[in-house]
């Protein structure tokens, strides 16, 4: 008998590792591995899943050991349980035990054998399935009930503390909070007292901060490099006065297995907003100041609508490279002069240039790109008219575009000798 092992964490397995009792994978395949010599099958392939997902589409091994089920390549399927193939909606589970019944392949687990082609059995892995996707619901909302009663309890629930803090355990298992940095502290009260000084000739901007701390040496959060965006998130952290806010933003993983996640901003209604059990670094006046002015000057290109879904100022927005540094190119409005396109590295030579001129260059070099484009058919040619023609069903229509631009500097230069560079 051909066989697959198929290896995957669950919530459970993390928890467990969190609390030193061993790797998950390794001993799940040892017990798999002992079972299969046991029963004397032979082992063509293991896919271990190293991360825990409930959706398909980001679990690429059993993606792929699907289209080997579905081939028929193995007589059966090792786990140390059905619920490992997946705990996602009803579709997805139908779809795996579809494949699996539509290939008469079996399903071994250390507790039972699934023959899918018995009615008993099919009827079990169907309960099963049913009951390890409840069981998930009720963990997911175990787990999301405690962080929100954590959080309106004043705790810290981050994985880092923010710039200018440090974590701290409080005794009795009460929770997590936040104490001052000993030197990073003081790091924020000068950004505050810089944006906010008396005096307009001395006030600094977020680029000018981000100046002045890389000119005294001053590590940054990840010990990178200061940005104004650096800057202006922490004059806009509220965690500076004392407060916790958690769900501000719904998090969303992506349709299409990529990484890339989705976010829409809630309502601030919908937040978790209280007075935090840590010390404040700065005042209330100082830090409503701050927030004032800001309001004034700063204009990101991705704003926000009553509804909470983001509108967009820049066209533009996260598309524009620079060769430089490799950093985005962003958009910055003024009172007394256009908006212009800068790059978003403090110190980098590229020379900022005015955002109409930028748009209308790309525009002309999207308009010689269509004009040279040509369109690519299938393999064979289009015999008569494509609606009156049923048995077509050959036709590919090949459309590829690059999702972000690459803009020399050069271009802020505005020689028109490099405008293929647009593309």
């Amino acid at each position: 008998m051909d066989v697959a092992l198929y290896l995957r964490k669950s919530r459970a397995d993390e928890d467990a590792e969190r609390r030193g009792e061993g790797e998950t994978l390794a001993k799940h395949k040892t017990a798999l591995l002992k079972l299969a010599k046991h029963m004397k099958v032979n082992i063509i392939r293991i896919r271990e899943e190293i991360v825990s997902g409930e959706t398909l589409v980001h679990r690429p091994e059993m993606l792929q050991l699907l289209k080997e089920v579905e081939s028929g390549e193995y007589d059966a399927v090792l786990a140390m349980d059905i619920d490992r193939f997946g705990r996602g909606n009803m579709q997805e589970q139908g779809l795996i035990l579809e494949t699996f019944r539509s290939s008469k392949t079996k399903i071994i687990t250390p507790r039972k054998t699934y023959d899918l082609m018995d009615e008993f059995d099919e009827e079990y892995s169907e309960f099963e399935a049913f009951m390890a996707r409840k069981e998930l619901k009720i963990i997911t909302r175990r787990m999301q009930g405690g962080r929100k009663r954590a959080a309106e309890e004043g705790n810290f629930l981050g994985t880092r503390p923010p710039f200018g803090y440090l974590v701290e355990n409080l005794p009795d298992s009460r929770g997590r909070t936040l104490t001052p940095h000993p030197e990073q502290a003081d790091i924020v009260r000068q950004i505050f007292s810089w944006y906010t000084h008396e005096d307009p000739e001395q006030q600094k901007g977020g680029s000018k901060i981000a100046s002045e701390l890389e000119r005294l040496k001053i590590p940054s959060y990840k010990g990178g490099s200061w940005s104004a965006s650096s800057v202006l998130t922490i004059l806009k952290n509220e965690v500076y006065i004392g407060r916790i806010q958690w769900g501000k933003k719904e998090q969303m993983k992506s349709k299409d297995g990529s990484k890339h996640r989705t976010s829409r901003r809630r309502s601030r209604e919908e937040w978790v907003d209280v007075q935090g059990k840590h010390q404040p670094i700065i005042d209330n006046e100082t830090f409503l100041k701050a927030n004032r002015r800001l309001s004034e000057h700063h204009h990101s290109p991705h704003q926000f609508n009553i509804d909470g879904k983001p509108r967009m100022t820049s066209a533009l927005a996260g598309l524009v490279k620079c060769s430089e540094c490799g950093m985005t190119i962003v958009y910055r409005s003024y009172t007394k002069q256009p908006a212009h396109f800068r790059c978003s590295t403090v110190g980098c030579p590229t020379r900022s240039s005015r955002y109409d001129s930028v748009e209308a260059r790309i525009v002309e070099g999207l308009e010689v790109w269509l004009n040279d484009y040509k369109i690519k058919w299938g393999k064979r040619k289009l015999e008569g008219c494509f609606w009156c023609n049923p048995d077509f069903s050959d036709l590919t229509f090949c459309f590829s575009f690059s999702s972000f631009i690459v803009v020399r500097g050069d271009f802020f230069h505005d020689q028109p000798n490099n405008l293929h560079n647009f593309i």
